[in-house]
């Protein structure tokens, strides 16, 4: 959605990105910074910043972002 940021420090290091699953939904305003992994099935809530790695089918949501709930195929929107 609109104004995503994925991103790193580049002053620390170019290759140091994340890794985004697949059916992932990164609603308006997130932020994904630093190396982190995030697994499949999984939504960031609108303006969340991930900071940590994210397990597959997890929502998150807050600054930092953490665990608020757990999702599954029914909300998945993009196939």
């Amino acid at each position: 959605m609109q104004g995503v940021t994925i991103g790193n420090n580049i002053l620390k290091s170019r290759d140091d990105v994340a890794t985004i699953g697949d059916e992932v939904l990164l609603c308006a305003g997130a932020k994904i910074i630093g190396k982190v992994k995030i697994g499949n099935t999984v939504i960031v809530g609108a303006n969340a910043v991930v900071t940590h790695d994210v397990e597959s089918h997890t929502i998150v949501g807050g600054v930092p972002a953490r665990p608020i709930g757990t999702c599954d195929d029914r909300f998945v929107i993009n196939r």
